[in-house]
């Protein structure tokens, strides 16, 4: 769940259970001309618990972007026409920015291009010029939300086009994320997602499993590698991708082995057996490995057991 403290000084207590997961806690500091956010990310590791704080980048003007604003000059055009607009009963004036009290002016400069609304209603209109050119829609007035530089300029918004044009953009979904709950995230970018949204998204920008390839989602082991499941068989199959491989049988060697000149081969099974008799001289009357005792002759070597020697002996004799 979410929970929210305002207060000065306070202590807020979370009970994180690791083994769900990754968690990021984030904590908002506010001061006269100074706002910050630090996110404290909780992963679940197998040898335990990972905390983590980051201070991160604002979202929002800094406080000298904010002054810098405040000191333009204030123009005494009209935000629509540009032309000379003097306060007075037929003007509009919001936040420094004037406009010419008539339908045709006082509107808004986003895509509905709707008039905004007075103390006296405004008729609708079919065909307007402003900013981005001439437009044709008959609108319902609006409420004026707020002011931002447009083309150098600025201008008047509802809250839908200002949201639709200005606000933060959901990382995950790409629609707007001005309100309600969201995570503010830095990795693998620096932005903020929908509360509804941060599962997939997280899932989507998981570091994988080196042995499945799928998302890392709880806890794991860290190796050279990457990072690789601690649930399920994921570290078993990643000590057999990266373990030696037997000589005679090419399959992973995890336990006890024997090192020969071409590498490792089983100690355990029939792998030494079958190495040994590859590697071995052949019988020159049966032509098998010698394994056990032997001649040794000229051009090789007979077996001492059975009628091997008798057989080379017929064989020399003639």
């Amino acid at each position: 769940g979410m929970k929210t403290v305002w207060h000065r000084r306070a202590t807020l207590e979370l009970e994180l259970d690791p083994e769900r997961g990754q968690y990021v806690v984030v904590v908002s500091l506010w001061a006269p001309g100074w706002e910050g956010e630090f996110g404290l990310t909780v992963t679940a590791e197998a040898q335990g618990a990972e905390l983590r704080l980051q201070e991160l980048a604002p979202l929002k003007p800094s406080a000298a972007e904010a002054a810098a604003m405040r000191a333009k000059p204030v123009s005494n055009k009209c935000a629509t026409c540009s032309k000379p607009c003097q306060l007075g009963r037929t003007a509009k004036y919001f936040k420094h920015v004037r406009w010419h009290g008539d339908g045709s002016c006082y509107r808004c400069a986003g895509t509905c291009g709707a008039p905004f609304e007075t103390e006296r209603p405004l008729e609708s209109f079919t065909t307007f010029a402003g900013p981005g050119g001439v437009r044709s829609r008959a609108a319902k007035p609006r409420p004026i939300f707020d002011v931002h530089e447009l083309d150098g300029q600025l201008h008047g918004f509802c809250k839908e086009c200002f949201r639709d044009r200005f606000a933060p953009r959901c990382l995950h979904c790409g629609k707007p994320v001005d309100e309600g709950s969201y995570y503010p995230v830095k990795e693998p970018q620096q932005g903020r997602v929908h509360s509804e949204c941060y599962a997939s998204w997280r899932e989507s920008n998981a570091d994988k499993c080196f042995a499945c390839s799928k998302p890392v989602l709880g806890s794991f082991y860290r190796t050279d590698d990457g990072k690789v499941h601690s649930e399920g068989d994921c570290y078993e199959v990643y000590k057999q991708m990266k373990a030696d491989k037997c000589v005679t049988c090419g399959k992973p060697i995890l336990g006890s082995f024997y090192e020969v000149d071409e590498g490792k081969i089983h100690s355990e099974g029939d792998c030494y057996d079958q190495y040994a008799a590859n590697k071995a001289p052949r019988c020159l009357a049966c032509d098998k490995p010698v394994t056990g005792q032997f001649y040794e002759v000229d051009g090789g070597a007979v077996h001492a057991e059975g009628d091997c020697w008798d057989v080379y002996s017929a064989k020399v004799a003639k």
